[in-house]
């Protein structure tokens, strides 16, 4: 992990940073010792949703779950706002399509730059 991201405001809140072997990259689980979230798509709605409304710390925290794009050369930067309905809606679509949720969003984004 790098070491400038504290993760005790994150804990504080109930989710953590961790890094998944089985996926090669950083992920953010719900806290296990806390009852805050009931699942990790929970945390990572939070987390969106505080990223979302300007939150820094939120931000940081979800570029390091992003792995560094290969294509296309040049970086896109995205603004999403979400609000409660919108944060509903992607945890449900990604559900229906068996994928997590920030798998779904990522994959998402990446047809929508591929298309544009």
């Amino acid at each position: 992990m790098t070491e400038k991201f504290d993760q005790t405001r994150a804990m504080a809140e109930g989710w953590c940073v961790m890094w998944s072997d089985s996926r090669g990259q950083f992920e953010i689980q719900r806290d296990d010792e806390q009852p805050t979230f009931a699942r990790d798509d929970d945390a990572l709605a939070h987390v969106a949703k505080a990223a979302a409304a300007g939150s820094d710390y939120h931000r940081e925290a979800l570029a390091l779950c992003l792995p560094e794009p290969t294509t296309p050369p040049r970086r896109r930067q995205f603004n999403i706002r979400m609000d409660d309905r919108l944060a509903a809606a992607i945890q449900r679509a990604a559900k229906r399509n068996r994928r997590s949720m920030s798998d779904y969003v990522r994959g998402v984004l990446e047809r929508a730059t591929a298309e544009a």
